[in-house]
């Protein structure tokens, strides 16, 4: 990993995503408070070695394990990793499918610096062709609510390359919704 940060440093890259995500999680060799542990351990020496490169990591958490307490878990991970460059990545499809209101987006108020729009099936993440399922509104507004200025990555599989803006703003404007530009943007 720290040769990633290293090459991040020599592009002049702003982050790395980290995406300890389903493997870890899911691979069934440590408990949930084990992974977690691990994870701080680990996460904090990489963070410090990248806050003293200028590199900041946006942490992906996992869905599957915290369900509800998504938000609360990301929070406190990221204040026991205690260092600067390890922050969130607000992953609109994981809030989703953890059934996480959009509300409990301000719980990472001074902790998010990067968001990932994907849509899901309402069943399993993924970049998926777009079903359409993920209400992204009330989410893009709470997170234009925490006032980051943090990227925002969207992916889908559109078979069609290029097509990623209009699917999110299908995917916003369906039903009467407002359409993606009006009042999310900066």
């Amino acid at each position: 990993m720290k040769k990633y940060l290293d090459l991040a440093y020599e592009y002049e890259a702003k982050n790395v995503l980290l995406v300890l995500g389903e493997y870890i999680w899911n691979s069934g060799g440590h408990s949930a408070g084990g992974a977690m542990e691990n994870g701080v351990q680990n996460c904090r020496v990489l963070g410090d070695y990248a806050a003293n490169l200028g590199v900041q990591m946006p942490w992906s958490w996992s869905r599957s394990i915290f369900r509800g307490q998504l938000v609360d878990t990301m929070v406190r991970f990221i204040d026991d990793c205690n260092t600067r460059a390890v922050r969130a990545n607000i992953d609109v499809s994981h809030l989703c499918l953890a059934k996480v209101p959009a509300e409990r987006v301000a719980a990472a108020q001074g902790k998010a610096i990067h968001v990932h729009i994907s849509d899901c099936d309402g069943i399993r993440h993924g970049d998926l062709p777009p079903a359409w399922r993920v209400q992204f509104e009330p989410y893009l507004r709470e997170i234009k609510a925490l006032g980051t200025t943090a990227p925002c990555r969207s992916s889908s599989n559109t078979r069609r390359s290029g097509q990623d803006h209009e699917w999110v703003a299908g995917s916003v404007s369906r039903d009467g919704q407002a359409d993606a530009g009006r009042g999310l943007r900066g």
